[in-house]
């Protein structure tokens, strides 16, 4: 327990407030000791995607890492495969980015999507009223 401040001590009442309102175990919210960031996030940028059509591919390399997701095309409709992420790339939402970034090219072109990768399936059910029906089909959904 803390003994009651000094009267003719200063700054006495205050440090006596604070040590009420703010006891060591509990720290102040909103400050470096809580973890809790303070002021404005700046986003961090995405990456470029690039599409390498001879490779059928939508592609983002970050630290000499690359993540793709694969494509097929036929006159009747553009198919999406597979995409692919690096662990070391896990979280930063290149998924998404590929996903969104080939769903946009293929819808572009006027003919049918695909989905038959399993990442861009759940991609397109999470924004289905971007990608509606039956533009956008997937493959063995539920």
């Amino acid at each position: 327990m803390t003994p009651p401040p000094e009267p003719d001590a200063p700054d006495a009442a205050i440090d006596e407030a604070l040590r009420e309102t703010f006891p060591a175990s509990h720290a102040p919210a909103n400050t470096g000791e809580t973890g809790i960031r303070v002021g404005r996030i700046e986003p961090a940028a995405a990456p470029a995607v690039h599409h390498d059509q001879t490779a059928r591919q939508f592609v983002v390399t970050v630290g000499g890492e690359r993540a793709y997701l694969q494509y097929e095309e036929s006159p009747r409709a553009t198919t999406i495969i597979h995409t692919e992420v690096p662990a070391s790339l896990a979280g930063r939402g290149i998924g998404g980015q590929l996903a969104a970034t080939a769903l946009a090219w293929a819808r572009a072109k006027g003919t049918p999507v695909i989905v038959a990768c399993p990442f861009v399936r759940e991609y397109v059910k999470k924004h289905r009223s971007t990608f509606p029906e039956p533009q956008v089909k997937i493959l063995g959904s539920d």
